[in-house]
């Protein structure tokens, strides 16, 4: 298969179907947002009919029981995936599928820096790079 195709596949394939949307207030269980999140804090969350970088979103990790409360630091043009990071010092970014994204906190959005934007950029990249060339016999 050619690397195209097998970008085209992995950037497009959904990762899990569409979390059901949060309407309603969440509770902040961590630091990982600090300063903008104190633990304990309450958050009013509101479905979420598009996001862009800064947003403060809440989305589901492989166990569909926890979530996590985060910035969105790069959303990728014309596939659902997205970069996030916490607001703490010393946070990395991770890559998401959107279909994971339950809600959009009710707090202000924050457009990342130029830095933080390109370690989004960079992180998605690597990751599509790393699908692209992963051996695959089909």
């Amino acid at each position: 298969m050619s690397r195209i195709i097998r970008l085209v596949r992995t950037l497009f394939r959904p990762a899990v179907a569409a979390s059901p949307q949060i309407d309603g207030i969440v509770v902040c269980a961590g630091d990982s947002m600090d300063p903008t999140l104190k633990f304990g804090q309450r958050v009013r969350v509101r479905p979420a009919a598009r996001i862009r970088a800064g947003d403060v979103v809440v989305f589901t990790t492989a166990s569909p029981d926890i979530h996590v409360i985060h910035r969105v630091m790069f959303k990728a043009p014309f596939v659902p995936w997205f970069v996030h990071k916490g607001d703490a010092a010393g946070a990395q970014a991770a890559l998401a599928s959107t279909l994971r994204i339950v809600g959009l906190a009710d707090l202000p959005r924050r457009p990342p820096s130029v830095e933080e934007w390109l370690d989004g950029v960079v992180r998605f990249t690597a990751t599509a790079w790393q699908a692209v060339t992963r051996r695959d016999p089909s």
